[in-house]
């Protein structure tokens, strides 16, 4: 299903013109939620509401427009969620309800000066009743061409921003779609910190493996053959042996060579000293070969 936004006309009425003649028109159907639905979950921006780094926007937003009520909402198909509020406690709203359906089928400033004189506005709640909206202010929060919510402030007063009051309203608008891919990338970072201390905890164990499955039998194959060169056996063992005697040297040099290189990876990927710890050792022609 496809949504549609559908703007009501508002014009002027004709002095005289019958009661029934300002019926409220529909409030627009639901905006296009499914995709920024999908881009919100993307951002993991519903996840902590509200966030204490959005207080300082609806601050900014309440100070700069002179705003007893900011927030900062975003919508999905099952509401509005306020990301961050100032004056007031609730944490969002019905999807329906209020003005933010109109404000991002645009992609502009949506300005209502005085609620209860705009048709599509007067039997809001938020305007019938607490908090008694009279100027309403939005401006959609966008990402990758998504209407993801609003920055919008509110006064229980009628009355018009200023040039100033609206440009800083954008603004707002775009810190607040920034600060959402910030928090996004913060996150990603602290996931992949997370997957490289896991794979740097089973190179650690597979270099204690290393080090105890080969390097011990290597220092004991290295004994016992030095002990045939050495002849520091018995008669029999060493005449049994004698033959043994012409490849004992080459033995002995390769088991060094085969720990030299051991020890050599093993320092070259010891936790907290990574790449670079030197060229591996050039092995010699005649034991490369054997």
């Amino acid at each position: 299903m496809r949504w549609r936004c559908r703007r009501a006309p508002v014009g002027p009425v004709r002095p005289g013109a019958a009661r029934s003649a300002l019926v409220t028109p529909p409030r627009p159907e639901p905006p296009p939620v499914r995709r920024s639905a999908g881009r919100l979950a993307e951002l993991h921006a519903l996840d902590v509401l509200p966030e204490p780094s959005f207080t300082a926007i609806v601050a900014l937003a309440a100070f700069a427009c002179g705003a007893p009520i900011t927030l900062v909402n975003l919508i999905n198909a099952t509401g509005q969620h306020f990301k961050g509020r100032y004056g007031t406690a609730a944490p969002g709203m019905d999807l329906r309800i209020a003005f933010c359906p109109h404000a991002i089928c645009g992609r502009s400033l949506l300005e209502v000066p005085d609620a209860p004189a705009d048709p599509r506005f007067r039997d809001d709640p938020l305007v019938s009743g607490e908090p008694y909206v009279r100027l309403y202010a939005g401006v959609p929060v966008l990402s990758h061409d998504h209407a993801l919510g609003t920055v919008r402030v509110m006064d229980h007063r009628p009355r018009r921003l200023s040039d100033a009051q609206r440009q800083a309203l954008a603004t707002l608008a775009n810190d607040a779609a920034g600060l959402l891919q910030l928090h996004h990338y913060a996150a990603r970072t602290d996931q992949a910190l997370v997957r490289l201390r896991r794979i740097d905890a089973v190179k650690n164990q597979s270099l204690r493996t290393v080090n105890h499955e080969l390097l011990t039998p290597l220092a004991s194959i290295r004994s016992s053959v030095q002990l045939v060169r050495d002849g520091d056996l018995d008669a029999a063992t060493q005449e049994r042996f004698l033959e043994s005697n012409t490849i004992a040297p080459r033995a002995v040099t390769t088991c060094g060579r085969v720990s030299q290189v051991v020890r050599h990876v093993l320092s070259v990927h010891r936790p907290g000293i990574g790449w670079g710890a030197g060229p591996l050792p050039r092995a010699r022609p005649s034991a490369g070969r054997q």
